[in-house]
């Protein structure tokens, strides 16, 4: 794993050593011409995050950071992130970061009625080391940007943090935590950072300026100290609240850790698995009947391939199906967003050409998700090898095993395995009324068998159904798709 971390030299590195071991007495004085601080180029291909959910909403961020002149960033202008819980679109989020033109940035929330965005008017890309600092003081309704402990802006901000929403993901230090395309990583070095979760004064950010993170303030959340290389994948929390970060693999959003096996302590026979990449080792059980493999949102795989003609999401497949007996896989259940361009036929042939793979071996269940078109869907999918999977015993017509006649985005099919009989029901995303009815009749036709229900998009991060919210196939309110809390309330209970 490559960590491009630069250090400083030993002297200072042992220093620092000795005195994170009392954190009470840390100064981060201001950085000197020798400092070099911590970079985050390979966040591109790994992050920094906490391993654990914050339960206060930080008010005031501080960090040391030195920019280079004209830093454009991914092309867009854009530094990067510096501290931020985002995983993607449809997650409330609390962003902390550099954006275009240097200017430093506090972002908020996620749909039009929640989010919130301030941009300072001010350039970070100096070239040296300066202490930045943000305040959002929902109080007195603005925020605050400090650059060297002296107020170099204020924006008018009235929007307040929905805690339950905003601190519902895990937060990262430099990078984001998408499990895609990770460009946003912050270009530059930064040597110290502590958040807190009361609006500080400006003489207490002057009082930071001059003399490092405030550790005795009750209301501090997190605080690092970077110059030095971070020992075992870990960053240590010096505020003493226990928010270390590691190192992570977004792709997989687990904590990378030494690649050490670990041995089964339950007595029961287990395979030890070292994930590639992650290098993270997991127990895994070897005495169960039978399993069914789950294919999530092969968009960005599908995507890739085409463009760098790779062929990973070939691979995929391969695996299950060299895997099949190992595993003792019956079923394989796709999760949808099988392309990531509904609309681009290099897409769909490459993807179908990866699905293919399993035609024969083991039978596999599709459904369509938010980047996939019906129209699609049914062109490459549609065919006597993909429906004749499709099966109800107890019925002789089996075109009654889809929707809507001609179509396979809403489907249910029975298969038994042992004694257990299974009823696997197919719904359309944002699936409407009348699908979710008739799903709901075929569910109480049939109580001896067990349901599976497979739709696209009907859970958040945290568990919950999704709402409008949060995330809506149904974004103009129109009422004819349902979200997550609807097929809930439909349906689902």
């Amino acid at each position: 794993m490559k960590k491009r971390i630069l250090s400083l030299a030993m002297a200072i590195v042992m220093l620092f050593s000795v005195i994170s071991l009392c954190p009470m007495e840390i100064s981060a004085a201001i950085p000197d011409a020798e400092t070099v601080g911590m970079t985050f180029t390979d966040s591109s291909e790994y992050v920094w995050k906490m391993d654990k959910l914050l339960t206060v909403a930080p008010h005031t961020f501080e960090v040391w950071i030195k920019v280079a002149e004209g830093e454009t960033g991914s092309g867009s202008g854009r530094v990067g992130n510096i501290f931020n819980n985002y995983i993607g679109s449809g997650s409330s989020t609390i962003c902390f970061d550099i954006h275009n033109n240097g200017a430093p940035r506090l972002y908020w929330g996620n749909t039009s009625n929640s989010s919130a965005s301030v941009t300072f008017n001010t350039d970070v890309r100096t070239g040296e080391w300066l202490h930045l600092a943000v305040v959002l003081d929902e109080a007195e309704g603005k925020a605050h940007c400090y650059i060297n402990g002296a107020l170099a802006d204020s924006q008018t901000k009235t929007a307040k943090y929905d805690v339950n929403r905003d601190l519902a993901t895990l937060f990262s230090l430099g990078g984001d935590n998408r499990p895609s395309n990770t460009k946003y990583y912050f270009r530059g070095a930064m040597s110290g950072f502590s958040a807190y979760g009361d609006a500080l004064t400006a003489s207490e950010i002057a009082d930071i300026y001059k003399n490092g993170p405030a550790l005795t303030n009750s209301s501090i959340v997190c605080a690092y100290d970077l110059p030095t290389s971070p020992a075992g994948n870990v960053i240590e929390d010096i505020s003493g609240k226990g928010y270390a970060m590691y190192i992570t693999d977004p792709k997989v959003n687990v904590p990378v850790d030494d690649g050490t096996e670990e041995t089964p302590d339950d007595g029961e026979e287990g395979e030890t698995e070292i994930i590639p990449g992650a290098t993270v080792s997991t127990t895994r059980p070897t005495d169960y009947a039978y399993s069914f493999a789950v294919v999530g949102d092969t968009q960005y795989l599908v995507e890739n391939d085409v463009n760098r003609g790779t062929d990973n999401n070939g691979a995929l497949y391969d695996w299950i199906v060299a895997n099949k007996d190992k595993k003792k896989i019956k079923q394989v259940f796709g999760l949808g967003d099988i392309t990531d361009d509904r609309t681009d036929v290099a897409q769909w042939v490459h993807a179908k050409a990866g699905i293919s793979k399993l035609d024969g071996i083991l039978p596999y269940y599709l459904i369509r998700g938010n980047h996939d078109n019906s129209d699609s869907f049914n062109e490459y999918f549609n065919n006597p090898m993909y429906t004749s999977q499709f099966n109800d015993p107890d019925i002789e017509d089996q075109s009654k095993c889809f929707f809507e006649e001609g179509k396979i985005d809403n489907a249910y099919t029975k298969f038994t395995i042992g004694e257990t009989k299974y009823l696997l029901m197919l719904l359309d995303y944002g699936a409407n009324d009348a699908v979710l009815n008739w799903a709901g009749s075929i569910i109480a036709a049939n109580p001896t068998y067990r349901v599976i229900i497979n739709t696209h998009g009907y859970l958040s991060s945290d568990g919950s159904p999704l709402d409008n919210e949060s995330y809506s196939p149904d974004p103009d309110g129109s009422g004819s798709l349902n979200n997550g809390v609807e097929m809930w309330d439909k349906l689902m209970k």
